[in-house]
């Protein structure tokens, strides 16, 4: 092993970037100079780099001197694993563990496999990622993303386990899948969230722009129940919970609906002067992608004047409301809006 594959491994270990298998040989460097794993300051970073190789080389040159090196210093338990796991493992290095290989990730065709590699953020702030196809993943802390570091010609897939924004690279020819828990978001080009807590039997879609389809993973090859596969089709500002104990889909709208970048609005767009409600609810859904119902038709005709300009929905619906004397209520991904009129 050359010392610039030990370093890089070393700085993957601190950076919390390297792999589970890659965490496991480290630790084993640790257990050499008998210390607990632990994350390094700048200051302290070259000497322990320092200690942990030289520990190496003298390990390793015993080895090779068959016995002519002798030492009575009385190793614990632990050490003397890692020492001889150290050897096996320094053969093997290079070549297999700065990359995961995961079962069933060959690429058709060829006898290459898709290497997969893993992120876990052990920082107190998201940390952005950006993917071989120009796709960038905000990823939240405590969470992890394991991705190929290339994608096949076809399609491209990642698993998260936590939270995540998603931005994805347009491309109609090569899907985008996410696994997160049991189920899969298939998208082409989009943006959207994840939330999948390992500890928790929730996980919850929601989507800024453009369209995705969520789906239980057990049912996407199941050929038989494809037609009635369990799953729903969310577009912007609608967001899903799926309870993994019973299979249960719940849509909803998102905390504080926003109108999409690709939506940009005319300047003059919200800014209302004897204005038919009806017109006024019509601007709404087309920036928003959300539905608004009158319970009532005749409150369509009512004349609205406000600005509604920089103000978010929900203190738009407030303005809209105190001016039929009404209220509005949340159904699923529906809002219904009631009120006396304008009489």
């Amino acid at each position: 092993m050359s010392h610039s594959t030990f370093t890089d491994l070393l700085k993957k270990y601190q950076l919390g970037t390297a792999t589970e298998n890659e965490r496991k040989v480290v630790e084993q460097w640790y257990a050499l100079i008998e210390e607990e794993p632990r994350f390094l300051q700048p200051d302290e970073w070259e000497t322990l780099e320092k200690r942990l190789w030289l520990k190496l080389e003298e390990k390793t040159h015993s080895r090779r001197g068959s016995g002519q090196i002798k030492t009575t210093r009385k190793w614990s338990p632990l050490a003397r694993y890692a020492v001889a796991a150290a050897f096996l493992l320094i053969a093997t290095l290079t070549g297999f563990l700065l990359f995961r290989q995961t079962p069933g990730q060959a690429i058709s065709g060829t006898a290459t496999t898709t290497r997969l590699k893993s992120v876990r953020n052990t920082d107190k702030k998201e940390i952005r990622l950006t993917l071989e196809d120009s796709s960038i993943v905000l990823l939240a802390p405590g969470s992890e993303l394991s991705y190929p570091v290339h994608f096949t010609n076809n399609s491209r897939e990642v698993h998260l386990s936590g939270e995540a924004f998603f931005m994805i690279a347009e491309a109609a020819d090569r899907p985008f899948f996410v696994n997160a828990g049991k189920i899969t978001t298939k998208v082409l080009g989009t943006s959207f969230r994840i939330r999948s807590r390992p500890n928790r039997s929730e996980v919850e879609v929601s989507v800024r722009t453009g369209k995705v389809s969520v789906y239980e993973k057990a049912r996407e090859n199941d050929k038989k129940s494809a037609k009635t596969s369990n799953g729903v089709i969310l577009t912007p500002n609608h967001q899903v919970t799926f309870h993994e104990d019973n299979g249960l889909f719940i849509t909803g709208l998102v905390e504080n609906p926003e109108i999409p970048e690709t939506a940009l609005e005319p300047s003059n767009l919200f800014d209302y002067h004897d204005t038919e409600l009806s017109k006024v609810l019509d601007d709404l859904k087309k920036a928003y992608h959300i539905d608004l119902e009158l319970e009532k038709k005749s409150l369509g005709e009512c004349p609205l004047t406000a600005n509604l300009k920089q103000k978010d929905l929900y203190v738009q619906l407030d303005l809209i409301c105190a001016a039929i004397q009404g209220s509005y209520k949340v159904k699923g991904v529906t809002i219904l809006i009631d009120g006396k009129g304008c009489e």
